[in-house]
């Protein structure tokens, strides 16, 4: 999830694949390091060729939605934007594959088709015009 929040982030990506109402299993890193070192604590103290198992997880209790963390992630880098942001960024959760391909043709291919179009009329494009818009 990390590579895609930070490209949703920096404004590449729109649309995801997903349910919003989705739960997931969102763990702050600082819980995930003091079950690592309370754990080799504990075993340190266990009797040789022990093997513990141990899981940290979320609760039940106030589960996290997608929207929710996609909701925090935008607002976040909305007020902070990273210098490598492209455009400010939005994000929409489609759960229909078919409707996210349509979503991303109408808003990644379809303009560049258009501006490729333009760019090769008379009195209007060139071929510089065009050799820009097929870089895009």
């Amino acid at each position: 999830m990390g590579g895609l929040v930070f490209a949703a982030m920096l404004g590449l990506v729109n649309y995801i694949y997903c349910n919003e109402r989705q739960v997931i299993d969102v763990v702050p890193v600082d819980y995930c390091s003091n079950l690592i070192i309370a754990s080799t604590a504990h075993t340190a103290g266990c009797p040789s060729g022990t093997l513990n198992i141990v899981h940290s997880s979320s609760s039940n209790q106030n589960p996290v939605k997608i929207i929710n963390v996609i909701s925090l992630m935008t607002n976040y880098f909305k007020r902070y934007p990273s210098y490598k942001q492209v455009k400010q960024p939005w994000v929409t959760p489609i759960p229909n594959q078919q409707v996210l391909n349509v979503a991303n043709y109408i808003s990644t291919d379809l303009p560049l088709k258009i501006l490729e179009k333009i760019s090769s009329l008379p009195y209007y494009g060139s071929e510089k015009k065009r050799e820009q818009a097929l870089e895009l």
